[in-house]
């Protein structure tokens, strides 16, 4: 990413594909987890939340444990593109992610979606709605099967019952139980 991009990136503030932080942490990667859940964004490390320059010092395997860091704490595992930038003489790093194919990616058994310009934890439902979509199926699909199948139990309920019954006070009794299930 080049400075001038960059400049114009902190200079619009924080938004749905993009979030500040002053340094690397859980909340980092809550929030590339919620850009993975929703469509796509970057987290730019070395920033403060108005988007002034702060910088960051880097080591020689900063950069790989961060990487380490998510890939351990998000499931499925996101692996984020990172690129240093240097303003001044402050380094910026930029976290960017793309939505991911297989969702919910949760992070630290937490799942997250991105809204404006903050992370909401995603309500159960949410969640097994984002998942199903992920598979392109619904809860129609799953409760198709118990349907057919009650169909042909009734026509095997019908075809052995309703003929006149070998011993009636069973049969009868069986098919009214019968008849109170499908109400």
């Amino acid at each position: 990413m080049t400075e001038k991009t960059l400049k114009q990136l902190l200079s619009k503030g924080e938004s749905v594909s993009i979030e500040f932080k002053t340094s690397f942490g859980k909340d980092a990667i809550e929030t590339l987890s919620a850009f993975a859940n929703t469509k796509g964004g970057s987290v730019i490390v070395g920033a403060t939340d108005h988007g002034e320059i702060q910088g960051l010092h880097l080591g020689k395997e900063t950069l790989q444990q961060w990487l380490n860091q998510i890939k351990l704490n998000t499931s499925p595992s996101i692996i984020p593109d990172i690129e240093t930038t240097t303003i001044g003489n402050k380094t910026l790093v930029v976290l960017t992610i793309i939505e991911y194919p297989v969702k919910p990616v949760s992070c630290r058994g937490k799942y997250f979606k991105r809204i404006r310009n903050s992370n909401h934890q995603m309500s159960i439902n949410e969640i097994s709605n984002l998942h199903l979509k992920t598979y392109h199926a619904s809860w129609d699909h799953y409760m198709a099967w118990p349907s057919r199948f009650l169909k042909k139990f009734r026509m095997v309920l019908r075809w052995r019952f309703l003929k006149p019954p070998r011993k009636p006070g069973r049969a009868t009794k069986f098919l009214k139980y019968c008849i109170q299930i499908q109400a």
